[in-house]
């Protein structure tokens, strides 16, 4: 027999929950589904609605209904792709997200201290607070972790999604050594808050958070709510510095190396030479030149840490 209601049981946390739900992410989200609903549930998340968009349009479109409609928390369960179509059907809204990770390197959760393991994920989200943060801008999209320029994008879209899902940064190791004998290694220059210096290499990361491809910390002084990018300009382009970058990125000490940049700022123009490759969050955008500015506090974040 289900027990009533007391007048001492707890108010629900949220008014509002949709779940959104990715069917093709590497981590089987529709497969899953019923037992996502479950653990929620146990957890005293209801979701009042369950959504399986199949295409990115419909992804950023259910999380610009879940606005609308009133929503006060979206939970998607999927990769970092669906996360920033997510981002970028809620930000600037007082729509809060929470993320069950769902794909190969999620990054996202592992920012803000959300486990692997379902049941787990789901107790953290429960108990996780509410925070305003920071996202990057490019191209008229918004940016929860990174964003590449140059060798990196290059990689990334040439890494076989099959082979992704599989095996995962492993997948971009592999990618990086094959696709560096052919890659021209332009240069990428960009100019800093509106500083008159360049500053020249051959692949750029923008940071807005630590982690980048999964449990890897490339800016270990990245705040999401300090209103600055973290810049990585890496500035030699030979076999040997490229094996030694890929092995730093492993050991989490690639920020320190003595010939990567590191900057801070509020803006970032990478200009037209080269016509790099771009990508937020793993996904390939477009071509350089690029405008990167800070959306200041124009997301809220469930957070278990940060």
């Amino acid at each position: 027999m289900q027990r009533k209601k007391s007048a001492a049981d707890p108010k629900p946390r949220y008014r509002k929950i949709r779940l959104i739900a990715n069917p093709q992410s590497s981590g089987g989200a529709h497969q899953k589904q019923e037992h996502l609903v479950t653990a929620l549930e146990q957890h005293g998340l209801k979701p009042e609605e369950v959504v399986s968009p199949q295409s990115p349009e419909q992804t950023k479109a259910a999380a610009r209904r879940s606005v609308s409609e009133g929503c006060d928390l979206v939970i998607g369960a999927g990769g970092d792709g669906t996360i920033n179509l997510l981002v970028n059907g809620l930000a600037q809204s007082d729509t809060a997200l929470a993320a069950i990770p769902a794909g190969t390197a999620n990054v996202f959760m592992r920012q803000y201290g959300i486990p692997d393991d379902l049941d787990r994920a789901c107790a953290a989200i429960a108990g996780g607070s509410p925070i305003r943060v920071d996202l990057g801008t490019v191209k008229e999209r918004y940016f929860v972790c990174t964003s590449g320029v140059g060798f990196d994008a290059h990689v990334l879209k040439q890494t076989d999604p099959r082979i992704k899902k599989i095996s995962g940064y492993a997948a971009y190791l592999f990618g990086a050594i094959r696709s560096f004998i052919h890659y021209p290694f332009h240069r990428v220059v960009l100019e800093i808050d509106g500083e008159k210096k360049q500053y020249r290499g051959y692949t750029a990361i923008i940071n807005n958070a630590k982690y980048y491809g999964g449990n890897f910390i490339f800016a270990p002084d990245a705040n999401v709510t300090d209103g600055l990018l973290d810049i990585l300009l890496f500035t030699r382009r030979d076999i040997g510095t490229v094996l030694r970058y890929l092995s730093s990125v492993t050991m989490g000490t690639i920020s320190s190396a003595n010939d990567v940049i590191v900057k801070k700022a509020h803006e970032v123009r990478a200009l037209t030479h080269g016509k790099h490759p771009i990508h937020i969050d793993g996904e390939n955008i477009g071509r350089t030149p690029a405008h990167y500015r800070v959306a200041h506090k124009a997301l809220t974040v469930i957070a278990h840490s940060v």
